[in-house]
């Protein structure tokens, strides 16, 4: 390292900036020490040659440096002080500053203090020295006895890697030589000391308890000595575990006790079922444990399943699967999906090779651990983690990373501990400098070669056989021909044959003869091999292992390698030359083993980079054969530049950092999959994250790695700011990409769509930053012509090359005519950007893949892997940002790179052999051609509807015809049946459409499900409207398609019906459209339908509002008799402002009222006041209070209690059929309380005059309901009422009155009109601001596509919002089922405990124990008694009543601070609560078998409840739906929607029941009927909504008004027509002479 320092400063052609990147890398990040250097550096060039010639003298004496002297040394604090060695390659440079040297001399005072409780031997601390070396007490020398108390079983040798080893020397017995053009260091194989010779443990000893297990370790008598040490830790413990230790030691081993231990566990404690997760480095290593894992644990009954990206299972494989043996990317994405029942399953998680956590791919490794240990915290339930990782010096940071406790599950083990100890040779090539010119780079390959043929023929003349890594496929052949071509230089032409048999075997080696060939050695191939090598299909096999040579790599045949492995294995051949796959895949041991070059092609990066550490210890670890050799021999060659890094990677000298915070954009990644997921949702959380990953542990350790000072260090030891920025710089970064949501004011932060898709198909920042940029450039013009698509294709290829997944590819000059000739031959979209660009060669290499071309480049794999990902997250991404031709380009892109055939092929490609899709169905691509060549009569929709006989004319091949008509109806396609549309206001469209599979289901190719996405899109504005993921399984398609279906079921159930909302403009656009596209299958165009918009009439609403007067409140002891006013005694003294406002109407008038006023703004009272003046004026009389549904009857029956002693009489409630009494049962009735339905059945028989002499007081609440189909009855009651007043108020004079109330509506005042109410006298409509406590709202959006995955996701959220809203008030939160109540109580109550909070939602009153301890009596249900022990209660409809009662007391009393009920029962609760959130806005149907929106009343009838008036100044209500539908919610809950009819929807039923009562006997009552309800007033205002077309004929000159009146009525006459015609065929009525008769009574 002095060499090349003080290379660099001497050069005085650059400049200090210049500099400073090269002395960064060379001081690893030592900002201080490049800036001391840079300041001393015309000292240092002046002293340069002493320095040098002080090196070479250093170089030629070998490197022995005493034990004593170089002992690892490491402080308290973990800051290592280092003395400066003179070796040329290991030297470090160590810059020290005074800050450092006092917290160093803090340290030496901790030692003493260790000295003295007898820790830490008092010679080993020598405070007089200033660089003397710290010792550790737990490394090696005197300690050794202490250490093994803490550690049992685990040696550490005086000559090991942390024994002897520190960043500044090397292992005692090292040799240095240097020779021309090259370096060469060789390490001698740690021995084994005394001490460390323990006993082994017996297998059958340690298993006696559990002998089933036994036959897992089939072939294993004792466990090795590193085995024996971690048993008693592994498999009598549930520990974590860290175990360092070198490659091929049985670490693999100790991960098979520990799973021992997960059985033993599920037998002894009759545990639930375990799932052990196992986290290997790459998909080779998996796919080996894999292997060897379902070997042993197969006897047991127990599943070992591969789940990386090469092997995906289903989500009932997985959670069926005991072992899943995964890489770290897979988890990560299977993790970041929230709600993921195969995540809260595991029980054992398994990490191996934990020392990449220093890799690039090492952020990975800390999110997944992190995010498992949160897990397990939260969920409080272990998960055992278990790390099995190489040597390295600090193990111990990393075992506080992963929670290990050091003195029982900590285990180091050095390479004594290896089977076949190892001796490593490291040669740096010179030769040829730093030049890279074509001599320079021939005569580096030269000498690396000439090197390698020294160690190989060394170890083939010792009679043992060896390996030659190289990095290519055609490097295999070119370094066996080259170590031929050394061999006949040196006469040694023979020396790569082996045994003389077959049946020899792989014999440990004879000893070497003089000449140095092997006695009795054989230079003729066996004539069994000679046959089977003669049968290869490859050239280079016959010739290369006939003269003793093998090759092996990924682009042989699979026999072909197997042969070379048979060769090799039998001792046939003594060379192989391979790459890195045979270390990975095949466990193929020998003596000698020889890395020749470490430049390896990494098609990520797009270019050169130097070989992972991983892959040269797994290479290594092929060094030596446990049955025949005492010693394996390892040898790297690489340039001299890297000898040093070598050096120290292998030698455990630099300590392991974190990578999560190695730049911004990573950290923000993980971020944003940590908000997504719902484990962060503000900035205190996301440093609460941060805490629980390796880059927290290891900032403070060693700052200046990660640009922070000592002094901050010392300021914050914990440096818990840091960590705040840290979090806040990256929440910022995500907000300013739209990726979250950030508040500054609050630090909350919120997921979006955006953030989703980039944390769920792994899109890094920078992408969607880029992509941000790209929609800001888009064209607002739709594609219309073949040249608009073709510039949108060019532009989702452009998008999707220039991610920065693909920044370090570069095209090569070399590449450039393949390039080119793929550009013309392959490519059919244009390209932006050149071939010699990056973004050109991933363009080209993508469409040359999906036209199946031929491609040499290596980079292709990774291209077409990542494009095929990008290509589906800019499809959701363009989705949701409302981009209809970016959509649907980069969809039929995506399946383009799965399927390999382009949108404009036929849909049948897809089961050609070479597309692999069909499942065991396929056509020859033959046949596919012929039909798309034949046109028209070619297309899906004709082939589905040929004949047999016609398909094999068309095919040419009658034996095909067949197998087309299958495959032709195995194209997953989704018809449109129908799409209606109708305006719900001026701004809002209600979408109604059925849709049907129209294909055969077949297991093998549509798997458990298929999926469709459907969007509305604005053609002319080119813009997205809605868009909806439809998941179907095979259990609906067959049921939509009448296979396996109940003949009792309706003909509806047959299609999948859709009802949803989309915004809309005024004038509307001509040209809405509806797209159904199929997600993963090329259909040849999809479905469309045309939505027609343009000639709809838009409602016109007259918003009339009533302005609230500033009024004197009134008292209610004045205004109301004493009698009267008794009966509000304890709620209030004065009416509030709008009671005030409209008392004298209500109170003093019989006029109709309707009163139109939001939720909590206490209209009811003004329905009291109505009441007490019925009662006063007509005593005799009856008040009818009609609510919508039962559970309202009920609970306004409870509130109206004290209305009792004033009704002269009794109270009758009917909420159903069964509670509907005789017709004479009103006699001594004073108040009726009543669904309409039960009213209606009640009131049948009545006629006109006895509802008029019967009933003073109709009283009919949320009257906005009427728009709900279940509540038709509320309509057709009130048109008989009306109809009825109209025709007996000039005959007895009375009539009764009309009350109504409903929620704030637009169009109120036209419901007053229909009530008859005048509008100056009793139309009250209020604005939202009237309420007795003033609402905040908030509509929060949840990204994700599945319901639970949603519902779990927003936990955190809900529970932040509690704190910062209602911390100890009550809270009523609103779930869609009696599971979401206990899932959420749950996460809320797991959410407190990891705040520190126990039982924080228990009120403080004194009583609180008491009466909770009541209501535990009360119920006998266990989940429910443990919620309200912790302060929540559950309410839903299967408790029972007592239960309900119990849980609302507790409540309202505020015993309990938070109660989660459940939507069904919304209309039975009126508890007081200061927030009340509504989680989701979705309820699952079982006949539908898929979750449907709740109707919006209801939504807003829960938010009403809000709200305690004489508490609270402010309360909340927060709604959270799904991010798509969040802005129509907005505009819902702000500007209101009008009530609307719903007799049409149900019309024939509607007749029946009018029919059945004899009140409708001809077509003429029927449509006199039909003009007293409110749809026929609905028909003038909103036609569109009830589907009413311009009548023609109908002269313009007539006035608008006229004419919508003889449209209505021309309408509704036809409607009447169509229902009754309906109801014959039906054979439910028939007609004579225009009479209609029903001999049925229907009850409706």
């Amino acid at each position: 390292m002095a060499f090349s320092v003080l290379s660099l400063l001497s050069d005085a052609r650059r400049s200090d900036d210049e500099l400073q990147g090269d002395l960064f890398d060379a001081f690893m990040g030592d900002f201080d020490a490049v800036s001391d250097v840079l300041m001393r550096r015309a000292e240092l060039v002046t002293n340069a040659d002493a320095v040098f010639a002080d090196c070479a003298q250093a170089a030629q004496v070998p490197v022995a440096v005493p034990a004593e002297v170089a002992k690892a040394a490491r402080g308290v604090s973990g800051r290592r002080r280092e003395k400066v060695s003179r070796t040329p390659v290991t030297a470090q440079v160590t810059v020290r500053d005074r800050r450092r040297e006092a917290m160093e001399k803090e340290d030496r005072r901790v030692q003493r203090r260790l000295v003295k409780s007898g820790l830490l031997a008092a010679g080993e601390v020598d405070e007089d020295e200033e660089d003397a070396v710290v010792p550790f007490p737990d490394l090696g020398g005197s300690a050794y006895e202490e250490r093994q108390r803490f550690f049992p079983g685990v040696g550490v040798d005086s000559d090991s890697a942390i024994g002897s080893v520190d960043r500044v020397g090397l292992p005692r017995g090292s040799t240095r030589e240097v020779g021309k053009g090259y370096e060469e260091i060789f390490i001698p194989p740690p021995k084994m000391d005394a001490r460390m010779k323990s006993s082994l443990v017996d297998v059958s000893d340690a298993l006696s308890e559990h002998p089933e297990l036994l036959t897992a370790m089939k072939g294993v008598t004792t466990l090795n000595r590193l085995q024996s040490s971690v048993y008693p830790a592994a498999f009598k413990s549930n520990e974590n575990l860290l175990v360092c230790a070198p490659t091929g030691a049985g670490k693999t081993n100790v991960a098979l006790l520990t799973i021992f231990k997960e059985i033993v566990e599920v037998k002894r404690r009759e545990k639930r079922a375990f799932k052990v997760v196992y986290v290997a480095p790459m998909k080779a290593l998996a796919a080996e444990v894999t292997e060897k894992f379902g070997k042993r644990l197969g006897p047991l009954g127990l599943r070992v399943r591969e789940f990386t990206g090469d092997m995906s299972l289903s989500r009932a494989e997985a959670m069926e699967t005991h072992v899943l043996v995964t890489t770290p990317e897979k988890w990560d994405v299977v993790t970041r999906k929230t709600g993921s029942d195969l995540s809260d399953s595991v029980t054992l998680f398994i990490v191996d090779e934990i020392h990449l956590l220093h890799d690039e791919r090492g952020a990975v490794l800390e999110s997944i651990v992190a995010r498992t240990l949160r897990l397990s915290e939260a969920a409080q339930r272990q998960i055992r983690l278990v790390g099995l990782s190489a040597t390295l010096p600090n193990y111990a940071d990393v075992g506080s990373f992963m929670r290990v406790n050091p003195q029982k599950g900590l285990f180091y083990f050095d390479g004594s501990y290896r089977p076949v100890p190892l001796s490593q040779t490291f040669i740096g090539i010179s030769e040829g400098g730093q030049s890279n010119s074509g001599e320079a780079r021939r005569r580096r390959e030269g000498k690396m070669h000439e090197m390698a043929w020294k160690k190989v023929k060394d170890s083939l003349q010792r009679g043992h056989q060896a390996m030659i890594f190289v990095h290519s496929r055609k490097g295999t052949a070119l370094a066996a021909r080259e170590m031929l071509g050394r061999a006949a230089e040196d006469s040694l032409e023979d020396i790569f044959l082996g045994g003389e048999s077959k049946g020899q075997g792989n014999l440990p080696p004879s000893k070497p003869n003089k000449d140095g060939g092997r006695k009795d050695s054989v230079s003729v191939l066996p004539t069994w091999a000679a046959k089977e090598i003669s049968k290869s299909k490859t050239g280079d096999i016959r010739d290369l292992c006939s003269r003793g040579v093998g090759i092996h790599n990924a682009g042989l045949p699979r026999p072909d390698r197997k042969l070379v492995e048979k060769l090799f294995a039998e001792g046939v051949i003594k060379l192989l030359c391979c790459t890195a796959t045979l270390a990975w895949g095949v466990n193929l041991p020998a003596r000698t083993v020889v890395i020749m070059g470490t430049e390896v092609y990494d098609a990520e990066k797009g270019g050169f980079v130097q070989l992972g550490m991983l892959d040269v210890m797994q290479i290594f670890g092929r060094a030596g054969r446990p049955q025949f050799d005492t010693e394996g021999e390892g040898t790297i060659i690489t340039m001299h530049e890297h000898l040093g890094k070598y050096l120290s990677l292998l030698t455990s000298s630099i300590p392991i950092e974190s990578k999560l915070g190695a730049s911004a954009s990573r950290l923000a990644n993980h971020l944003n999959a940590e908000i997504v997921s719902g484990t962060v949702s503000s900035i205190g959380e996301g440093v609460r994250w941060l805490s629980y990953t390796y880059l927290s542990v290891r900032m403070p350790q060693n700052p200046l790695v990660y640009g922070i000072d000592w002094a901050e260090v010392e300021a914050d030891r914990g440096l818990h700011s840091r960590r705040a920025t840290l979090i806040e710089q990256a929440s910022k970064a995500l907000d300013d990409a739209r990726m979250c949501r950030y508040d500054p004011r609050t630090g909350a932060l919120t997921a979006t769509d955006l953030g989703r898709v980039s944390s769920h198909f792994y899109v890094s920042h920078e992408t969607i930053v880029l992509w941000n940029d790209l929609f800001t450039q888009l064209p607002m013009e739709p594609a219309v012509t073949d040249a608009d698509w073709e510039e949108v294709y060019k532009t989702v290829l452009h998008a999707v090359s220039c991610a920065t997944e693909f920044e370090q590819m570069r095209s090569r000059q070399e590449e450039a005519e393949e390039l080119d000739n793929l550009t013309r031959e392959a490519c059919p979209i244009p390209l932006k950007s050149g071939s010699e660009t990056r973004e050109g060669k991933v363009a080209i290499l993508l469409q040359a893949y999906i036209s199946r071309a031929y491609i040499r480049m290596s980079d292709l794999s990774y291209v077409v892997q990542s494009c095929t990902r990008l290509l589906r997250a800019l499809f959701e991404v363009s989705l949701s940002r409302g981009y209809p031709s970016l959509s649907l380009a980069s969809l039929e892109l995506a399946r383009a790179s799965e399927s390999r055939i382009w949108p404009f092929q036929h849909p049948l490609w897809q089961f050609t052999y070479s597309a692999r899709r069909g499942g065991g169905l396929t056509i020859q691509q033959e046949t596919v051609a012929t039909i798309e060549a034949s046109g028209e009569k070619g297309t899906l929709a004709c082939l589905r509807e040929m004949t047999r006989e016609e398909l094999s004319i068309l095919v040419r091949a009658p034996k095909m015809a067949l197998t087309v008509i299958k495959v032709a109806r195995a194209v997953p396609t989704l018809a449109i049946l129908s799409a209606t549309v109708a305006p719900l206001s001026r701004t809002v469209l209600q979408f109604e459409v059925r849709l049907r599979p129209n294909f055969r289901w077949y297991d093998n190719i549509h798997g458990n499900a298929e999926a469709w996405w459907l969007w509305v899109e604005d053609f002319e504005e080119d813009r997205v409207y809605y868009s909806q993921r439809i998941l179907l399984t095979k259990v609906q398609v067959r049921a939509m398609n009448g296979d396996q279906v109940d003949p009792s079921d309706d003909v509806k159930s047959h299609s999948l019906n859709l009802t949803f909302s989309v915004p809309v403009f005024d004038p509307p656009s001509s040209r809405y459209s509806l797209r159904v596209e199929s997600e993963r299958w090329h259909t040849g165009g999809g479905s469309t339908a045309a939505l027609p918009v343009s000639n709809m009439d838009l409602p016109v609403e007259e918003n009339k509002k009533t302005d609230l007067l500033d009024l004197r409140p009134l008292s209610v002891k004045t205004s109301l008799d004493a009698e009267e006013a008794t009966m509000f005694q304890g709620d209030f003294s004065h009416f509030k402002p709008l009671q005030t406002q409209a008392f004298h109407t209500a109170r003093h008038t019989d006029d109709n009222m309707l009163v139109s006023a939001p939720s909590g703004s206490a209209k009811k009272i003004l329905a009291e006041l109505a009441i007490l003046r019925a009662i006063r004026e007509r005593p005799n009389s009856t008040v009818v209070y009609i609510a919508p549904d039962r559970d309202s009857v009920l609970l306004q029956r409870k509130k109206w209690q004290r209305l009792e002693s004033l009704v002269k009489g009794r109270v009758q409630v009917m909420d159903s059929l069964r509670s509907v009494p005789s017709q004479n049962a009103l006699v001594d009735v004073g108040l009726v309380l009543a669904t309409p339905v039960a009213w209606s059945h009640f009131s049948d028989s009545w006629d006109n005059s006895m509802m008029a002499e019967s009933v003073s007081l109709f009283v009919f609440d949320d009257l906005q309901l009427m728009s709900d189909v279940n509540c038709i009855g509320v309509e057709m009651l009130i048109s008989r009422i009306r109809y009825g007043a109209m025709n007996t108020s000039g005959s007895t004079g009375r009539i009764p009155r009309l009350v109504s109330l409903c929620e704030e509506v637009p169009n109120a005042s036209e419901v007053a009109d229909w009530l008859g109410v005048d509008r100056q006298k009793g139309f009250f409509c209020f604005s939202a601001n009237v309420r007795q406590v003033p609402r905040e709202s908030q509509v929060i959006g949840i990204a994700g596509d599945r319901y639970t995955s949603r519902m779990h996701s927003v936990n955190r959220s809900l529970f932040s919002m509690m704190q910062r809203h209602s911390a100890k008030k009550p809270v009523l939160i609103y779930v869609s089922s009696r599971r979401q109540t206990l899932l959420t109580a749950e996460n809320l109550l797991l959410l407190a405990s990891m705040d520190g909070k126990e039982k924080p939602f228990v009120g403080l009153q004194s009583d609180t124990e008491q009466s909770i301890s009541k209501a535990l009596r009360q119920t006998s249900d266990h989940r429910l008694r443990s919620c309200l022990t912790n302060g929540i209660g559950l309410y839903h409809e299967m408790m029972t009543s007592r239960e309900q009662d119990a849980v609302e007391i507790l409540f309202r009393k505020g015993h309990i601070q938070v109660m989660i009920a459940t939507f069904a029962v919304a209309r039975k609760l009126s508890v007081p609560c200061h927030l009340v959130v509504v989680k989701g806005t979705e309820t699952y149907r079982p006949q539908q078998r898929r979750f449907e929106e709740i109707p919006l009343a209801d939504i807003l009838q829960m938010i009403g409840q809000v709200g305690r008036p004489a508490v609270d100044s402010v309360c909340y209500a927060i709604v959270y739906v799904h991010e798509p539908k969040k802005t129509l919610y907005k505009k819902f809950l702000h500007e209101k929607l009008p009530i609307e009819s719903a007799i049409h929807r149900n019309l024939s039923d509607t007749l029946m029941k009018e029919i059945s009562s004899r009140r409708v006997k001809s077509l003429r009552d029927a449509v006199e009927f039909l003009s007293r309800t409110f749809m026929f007033w609905r028909l003038k205002t909103n036609p569109g909504y009830y589907g009413l077309k311009k009548k023609k004929g109908v002269k313009a000159s007539v006035p608008k008004l006229e004419r919508l009146n003889q449209g209505a009525l021309y309408w509704i006459s036809e409607m009447a027509t169509s229902a009754l015609r309906s109801l014959v065929e039906k054979k439910s009525i028939s007609i004579s002479d225009g009479f209609i008769s029903s001999d049925m009574n229907v009850e409706t």
